[in-house]
């Protein structure tokens, strides 16, 4: 072989070098590139993961608070149902009182009533008696009279038979 051909021949080796050092290099490269890609990907999976669980925790805190609003809301309808329940008592008592003093008043009425009747038959039994002592007054004066009349006609007899 002569100079110039192993000096070709040379060249042409380092120029296979070269390029197996650039093709090593882009597969590295390509490697990396895919690494990052991959990366990337599992960063943009991460975010995702990472936004569904806030999220979840954004549906989980409405949920409790639409439980909390609902549990409140029942606690009303359950104060509300008690004060009604109270209303009707306090009206239900009160009737009872109307009525209670209603039937005192009657009862009141009632034994004014029996006591008006009471005086009424006594005043009744005082003008009976007092009826009955005129009553009496008269036969006593109509029998003294009789008596009177009576001494007199005697009186009146005696004199004549005298005389």
């Amino acid at each position: 072989m002569t100079a110039r051909q192993r000096q070709t021949e040379d060249t042409t080796a380092r120029q296979r070098q070269t390029e197996d050092m650039t093709a090593r290099q882009r597969q590295t490269e390509d490697t990396t590139a895919r690494q990052q890609q991959t990366e990337d990907t599992t960063a943009r999976q991460r975010q995702t993961e990472d936004m569904t669980a806030r999220q979840r925790q954004t549906e989980d805190m409405t949920a409790r608070q639409r439980q909390t609003e609902d549990m409140t809301a029942r606690q009303r309808q359950t104060e509300d149902m008690t004060a009604r329940q109270r209303q009707t008592e306090d009206t239900t008592a009160r009737q009872r009182q109307t009525e209670d003093t209603t039937a005192r008043q009657r009862q009141t009425e009632d034994t004014t009533a029996r006591q008006r009747q009471t005086e009424d038959t006594t005043a009744r039994q005082r003008q009976t008696e007092d009826t009955t002592a005129r009553q009496r007054q008269t036969e006593d004066m109509t029998a003294r009279q009789r008596q009177t009349e009576a001494g007199q006609r005697e009186t009146e007899d005696t004199t004549a038979t005298t005389n």
